[in-house]
């Protein structure tokens, strides 16, 4: 229901805007009475039949209680149109100061807020990377395909000593040095010999070791190991081998294409799309080393003042998870907030010039790579969807990566030219 209302507006600050919004008292009080007669069917009061209590004692006794209700109602319908009449787009929440809200007169408030600030991006035809041109080789889709074949080891029991290469199925309880209670006590854990799975040193303690064997070795773990409660610390560890299987990779040909769903074509189109997939690999790792250029350009070719509100917004959101950004160490929290608000403004301007749209599949599978790295990625990925809050910070941070993507697409490839070996080596 439309509402008849006074609104103005007056600039306060550079983005700082005040609301001035009056309701008429014809209006509130009528709110008040459809309130009250409400209340008046469905309250239940000592002495009075349900429904039959007089509309004077409900405006007595509930009175004050039903005027605040519609009040804050209408402040938040009359608030929210009037920021659409002004055309204004909030940058944060309003801060409301009722001036007035006498029976029989106007409601009166004021709204106090920031605005997004207008950004005229530029730099956008003057951008200048050395962007080269990555070459696929057979050697790298055979060397990929190789690596691929892995998964699909066929693994034979053996009775022998444990070599290089072989899985194993362990007992395995490990004691931090100084401590009575295990951090860990797994049985059937499975381990393949010279893999790198565990931490330095855990693998080559198994070698030559024969089924039923006990053996006990102390290690360190890695001071920037991933649990904290373990990391820098040394451990005993007490295993007992329960099996060894020897591993038999299966034939690149047509029967791999296959076991990988290539039902028709074989092996040149398992090859065929390995190249497709190589090719796509490779433009990531492109664009990633590409990106912190493109933005430090985005940065020197555009000033933009930001509202003190985003970047208070984003200090207090860098403070309660500071690993969930890459933070520049040789600036602020503050500054490093201001910085990162100031590219989503630039990028979101382009992502309104350019109309892009969010791609709902690339937020997929960004859930589902995030989710990967937990012990239980189903319920990690349920946690996600769960809360559109979270989700919506997912696909704002997928938006601009679409953004940064199509931009470094207008950027032409230099001479150079650098096989996918090379690149991928980049990253390691």
């Amino acid at each position: 229901m439309s509402v008849a209302m006074q609104v103005s507006m007056q600039k306060t600050g550079q983005h700082e805007r005040t609301l001035f919004v009056s309701i008429p008292a014809e209006q509130v009080d009528k709110e008040v009475n459809e309130k009250i007669q409400k209340l008046s069917k469905t309250v239940k009061l000592q002495g009075f039949r349900a429904g039959k209590i007089p509309v004077n004692v409900i405006k007595k006794r509930f009175g004050n209680d039903a005027r605040m209700e519609v009040v804050g109602s209408l402040v938040q319908s009359t608030l929210r149109d009037a920021i659409r009449q002004e055309s204004l787009v909030p940058a944060n929440q309003p801060k409301v100061d009722i001036k007035n809200n006498e029976d029989g007169q106007a409601l009166e408030y004021n709204a106090i807020f920031e605005i997004y600030p207008e950004v005229d991006l530029k730099g956008l035809n003057k951008i200048k990377l050395d962007k080269p041109k990555v070459e696929i080789s057979d050697t790298d889709i055979n060397e990929t395909l190789e690596k691929m074949s892995k998964q699909f080891t066929e693994w034979t029991a053996v009775e022998r000593t444990a070599r290089k290469g072989d899985r194993l199925t362990l007992d395995v309880k490990g004691t931090l040095v100084g401590e009575e209670e295990a951090f860990t006590d797994s049985k059937g854990m499975k381990v393949e010999l010279a893999a790198g799975q565990m931490i330095p040193g855990f693998e080559d303690n198994l070698t030559a070791m024969v089924i039923k064997q006990e053996k006990s070795f102390e290690l360190p773990f890695p001071k920037d190991y991933f649990e904290a409660k373990v990391a820098g610390k040394t451990a005993r560890f007490d295993v007992v081998l329960q099996a060894i299987e020897e591993g038999t990779l299966p034939t690149i040909d047509d029967t791999l294409a296959e076991k990988v769903g290539i039902k028709e074509g074989g092996l040149a189109k398992l090859k065929e799309e390995m190249k497709k997939n190589l090719e796509n690999e490779a433009k990531r790792i492109v664009n990633l080393e590409l990106k912190e250029k493109l933005l430090e350009h985005l940065l020197a070719k555009n000033k933009v003042d930001v509202p003190q509100s985003l970047i208070d917004a984003e200090v207090k959101i860098l403070e309660g998870n500071p690993e969930s950004a890459e933070l520049n160490k040789d600036l602020s929290i503050e500054e490093n907030a201001k910085r990162r608000v100031t590219l989503s403004l630039l990028l979101g301007q382009y992502i309104k010039q350019e109309g892009i749209t969010l791609d709902q599949e690339k937020v997929q599978q960004t859930v589902r790579q995030m989710a990967m790295g937990y012990p239980e990625p189903e319920a990690v990925m349920k946690w996600f969807y769960q809360d559109q809050q979270r989700l919506s910070g997912i696909a704002s941070m997928v938006l601009e990566e679409q953004a940064v993507e199509k931009i470094l697409d207008t950027v032409p490839e230099s001479s150079k030219t650098v096989s996918y070996t090379e690149l991928e080596a980049k990253l390691k």
